[in-house]
Parts: structure tokens; sequence; C-alpha cells
């Protein structure tokens, strides 16, 4: 198993203010653990969870796209969500196909599942672009 990684990530410039980290524990490649832990800066979002879940879905795609790029495979995340703003498991699912010039596509929707029901909160679709020195950066097509 891969050490834990925690990331901290700020999004002072959208409208909705908000804070959160996030420790991943890869399994296998078809299996990504995500861990969310919401600061409290978030309470001011608690009305708007669908807003807030549009501004960690490229983060999401981003670590998904890291692991699996080049394997073509759909990739499943399932997510715990510590705090009162959203006490619902959330399930992510992105499906991460090669394109030419070592571009990836993808397609990444949110879940909220509770008592075997799921309710989808967010998608977005975009391209992963391989860049050398930098890793990857994302271009976010869609995001709802």
């Amino acid at each position: 198993m891969n050490p834990v990684k925690s990331i901290t990530k700020s999004t002072d410039s959208h409208p909705i203010a908000s804070f959160f980290s996030v420790r991943t524990s890869i399994d296998t490649p078809e299996k990504v653990m995500l861990e969310l832990t919401f600061l409290p800066k978030l309470t001011a979002c608690q009305s708007r969870p669908i807003s807030m879940l549009g501004l960690i879905v490229d983060h999401i795609a981003t670590l998904v796209g890291k692991k699996s790029l080049g394997e073509c495979m759909p990739v499943e995340l399932e997510l715990l969500v510590h705090g009162d703003i959203w006490p619902k498991q959330l399930k992510v699912i992105a499906n991460i196909e090669l394109a030419r010039h070592g571009h990836a596509l993808f397609n990444c929707q949110v879940y909220a599942t509770q008592n075997h029901t799921q309710e989808l909160l967010a998608s977005s679709h975009g391209t992963l672009i391989t860049c050398p020195k930098n890793g990857f950066l994302l271009g976010l097509d869609k995001v709802s």
C-alpha cells in the first residue's frame, strides 16, 4: 500500500470560500479511497453542498488521473466525509480514456449514497494534459 498523502487546497478566489484537506490511500489501481475533512470555514456552504462539490470535482479528477493515466480503466473512489457539511457518504466514479498526444479524457460523477440509494450531485468532463515539467494540467469542459 502506498503511504497516505495529505493535500490541502484553498479556493479563496471562489465566491464560496472553502477549505478542505484530502487524505488519499491507494490500495489498487481500481479503487481509490479519499478522506475529506472539511474545515470550519465551510460552515457557510452548508446550504449549498452542490456548489461546494463542484469545487472539488476537478481536484478529484486530477488525483485519479495521476494514478490511472495510461491504464485505460474506470476508477471508483469512495469518499468518507467528516463534519456537518454533508453527512452522507459520497461516491465518485471517474472514467479515464487515453487520447492522442498523451492527453486523457475523463468523465467524473459525484453521488451521495444513503440507505442503498444514490443521488447524482455533480458531474464534470474535461481533458487531462500531460506536462513533462509540471505533471498534469486539468482542463474542465463542464462542471454541473
